[in-house]
Formats: C-alpha cells, sequence, structure tokens
C-alpha cells in the first residue's frame, strides 16, 4: 500500500566464553515498526540547535511512544540525548559523534534532552508516531 511502512532492524551479538569455540553466547534482538496509516501518523522533522547545557528537545505535535532519529551535523563535537532523572539530573541513553547519523530508536516517551559536549551543535531530529512492537 501506498501509505504504509514497516521498519525493521536486528541485532545480534556473539560473545565466546572461556576460550572454547563451542560455548557461545549469542542473543539476537528484532524490533520492528508498523504504521499503517502513514499518510495520518503524526511526522516531525526540524534542525535544532543543542547546547552545551541540556535542555528539552521539541518533536512538535508527538506526545505519545514513537520513534526518533538523529543526524548531528557538527564536525568536531558529539551531542548527547536523554532523560531527566530526579535531582534534576541528566542521563544520556545515547552520544552521537561528530557528522553521525542514527538509526531509528525506539522511545516509550517523546520527553528527552539533548546536551552537546564542548560548543552549540545543529541536529536534525526527526521523529514519527507509531506502535512499538517487539518480535
Amino acid at each position: 500500500m501506498a501509505d504504509e511502512i514497516t521498519y525493521s532492524q536486528q541485532t545480534r551479538i556473539s560473545k565466546q566464553l572461556d576460550d572454547d569455540p563451542l560455548i557461545r553466547i549469542a542473543p539476537s534482538f528484532e524490533t520492528y515498526i508498523d504504521v499503517f496509516d502513514w499518510a495520518g501518523s503524526k511526522r516531525f522533522s526540524s534542525e535544532a540547535t543543542i547546547s552545551t547545557t541540556y535542555g528539552a528537545v521539541s518533536v512538535g505535535a508527538i506526545t505519545t511512544a514513537g520513534w526518533v532519529r538523529f543526524h548531528n551535523l557538527d564536525s568536531t563535537n558529539f551531542v548527547e540525548f536523554g532523560i531527566e532523572i530526579s535531582g534534576p539530573a541528566f542521563s544520556a541513553f545515547i552520544k552521537v559523534g561528530p557528522g553521525i547519523r542514527t538509526g531509528w530508536i525506539p522511545l516509550s516517551s517523546m520527553t528527552f534532552y539533548g546536551r552537546a559536549n564542548t560548543g552549540n551543535c545543529q541536529v536534525v531530529v526527526e521523529a514519527i508516531e507509531g506502535a512499538i512492537t517487539k518480535a
């Protein structure tokens, strides 16, 4: 269908134990997003200035669970995104290096914050509202 989007991502981690090639830990995670009414879904894309003091990041009218991705346009500084915890204090959930674009990240809440390391950074923030499901 023209107005339907499906996004899938798979991560595999492998760890050899005790120098024994037969003993391995290999969990596998799969995450899917289905936005059945893509034309009616809330979407957001904007360039934002992230300062060295953590502050709220806007995702427009999206207020419920969804997906977000970031593109750090700065060539030298990294940017962290995270949540505000008691204190208030900032707790990062991702660090985005200079020039890096992330994949889609599922969030149960669209209230999150950003902080640049040594100077203000321009970052493209994209978000879509949609159900988060795990296979």
